[in-house]
Order: structure tokens, then sequence, then C-alpha cells
């Protein structure tokens, strides 16, 4: 009994997710009005969740319904999608930085999402050309010569 109604979930889940992905089904580039309601639930995504260290591209394409291709289609401009999410993390972080001195770099990379320091260190080398700290330093220390 209980494997029969595990298959009628299956098929209904299977049934929700089809209608879902051919809502926000990305063809031959002509998106029109649902690919801006993609674009804007996937930042939605992003802004909610970033915080998050397993949060990722894959998470937001089951969330809603499409694939990852689908999704990094929708950001052609962005660099991709997990771009934008390394993006967010790094102003998060970067905020944190500076509104929170009294944080170590590690908690500051636990809050902003990022797995561990050595993660957010790499992309902030790569973002910025600098380290967290560095980053850290020269935005305290322009802050103090404006005053």
């Amino acid at each position: 009994m209980q494997s029969m109604q595990n298959k009628t979930a299956d098929v209904s889940d299977a049934t929700a997710w089809e209608s879902h992905y051919t809502a926000w089904a990305i063809d031959d580039g002509d998106f029109g009005e649902s690919l801006a309601e993609l674009r804007c639930a996937a930042l939605q995504h992003i802004e909610e969740r970033h915080r998050t260290p397993t949060f990722g591209v894959d998470h937001i394409a089951r969330e809603l319904y499409i694939s990852r291709r689908q999704l990094y289609r929708a950001f052609p401009d962005s660099g991709g999608i997990a771009n934008l999410i390394a993006r967010r993390r790094l102003a998060s972080a970067e905020d944190l930085l500076v509104g929170r001195p009294d944080l170590s770099l590690a908690e500051v990379a636990g809050r902003s999402g990022f797995s561990t320091a050595g993660v957010m260190r790499a992309h902030f080398r790569r973002q910025y050309g600098v380290t967290p700290q560095q980053r850290r330093d020269a935005i305290l220390r322009a802050r103090q010569q404006t005053i």
C-alpha cells in the first residue's frame, strides 16, 4: 500500500515539475516576460540564501524547476549564476569586514556564506586583487581620512 502511495506522489511531483519547467522553458532566446520573472526569482533566492555555505546553483535550479543550463542562460552578461552568488557573498563579507571589525575573518566568511576563510580569501583575491584583511584595512583607512 505504501509503495502505491509513493508512486502516486512521484507522478504528481513529476507533473508539477513538468508544468513549472514548461513555464520557465528557455528555447531560442525569445524569453519575453518569463525571463524577467525567472531572473527575479533567481535573484530573490540568492538574496535570501546566499549566507548558507551549501547554497548554490543546483539549489536555485531545483527550487525554480529548471535545469542548470537554463539558469546560466538566463544570466549571460553576469558571468553566470555562480558568479552572482559569489558577488553577493563578497558584498556581504565586505559589509561585515567594515561594519564589524571585531569579527575574525573566519566568522566573516561563515556569516557571508563562504565555506571557509580560505575560500573567501580566494574570491577576494580574484575579485579585488587583495586579501580580505587588506581590503578591510584599506576601507577603514579611507574612512578615517574622510573624518
